[in-house]
């Protein structure tokens, strides 16, 4: 068991952060070797801060081995650096009194209110003085490359819903294409024009499409 002294030395946010005895395999699922039963039938209380026997209930993630085998490949091409960096913005995601969840879908512009000016693209989280950290993929025609954007302010951030219409707004007033905007270059104006999002990116960018008439494409550069 922990010191009285050590959570007597404990932030407020390290405590709540603490994994707790009910996050622990041993509380409800396998004996721990030194007991005799799990801990929960041996008078624990889930809420108490684990001490250093605690080993966390896998049987909670373990529920698909597809989405196991993503996660395990994904942390294990991570340098430790990375990974104490991914579990801080675990961390972080479990933040609450914030305007959009981690990996909410948003839709914001940069400059005039033109279609074209829109990037879509997914929260990663916050900073410490509240900005909002979003990373999505500037280019339409190759997934993996991305962008970051550190946003001051929510005011125009869009969701997938209000997305829609503010599509339809802009597409009945013309303003697909902002003309003033140099990092655009404009290949053809399509009317199904959407911002460009790493989903919508070819899957493998080695693969070659056959190539398409000069008016049936967008060409969307960020410089």
């Amino acid at each position: 068991m922990l010191k009285k002294n050590t959570l007597g030395n404990a932030s407020k946010k390290s405590l709540s952060e603490a994994f707790k005895c009910g996050e622990c395999l041993h509380f409800k699922q396998v004996a721990h070797s030194a007991h005799g039963d799990v801990c929960s039938k041996e008078g624990i209380k889930a809420v108490g801060i684990a001490p250093s026997c605690f080993t966390p209930d896998v049987t909670k993630i373990a529920k698909n081995s597809d989405q196991f085998v993503q996660l395990a490949a994904m942390v294990n091409s991570y340098t430790p650096q990375e990974r104490r960096i991914l579990l801080g913005v675990l961390r972080s995601a479990s933040a609450k009194k914030r305007p959009f969840a981690f990996g909410t879908k948003l839709y914001f512009h940069v400059g005039k209110d033109f279609i074209s000016n829109y990037l879509c693209g997914w929260v990663m989280g916050y900073t410490s003085s509240g900005e909002l950290i979003v990373s999505g993929s500037p280019d339409q025609k190759q997934r993996g490359k991305s962008y970051l954007a550190y946003l001051a302010s929510t005011d125009g951030v869009l969701t997938v819903s209000q997305w829609k219409v503010k599509l339809e707004k802009l597409r009945a007033l013309g303003k697909i294409f902002d003309p003033s905007n140099a990092v655009v270059r404009k290949a053809a104006i399509v009317d199904d024009y959407q911002p460009p999002t790493i989903d919508r990116a070819p899957r493998d960018p080695s693969v070659k499409k056959p190539k398409k008439r000069i008016q049936d494409t967008f060409e969307y550069q960020v410089q």
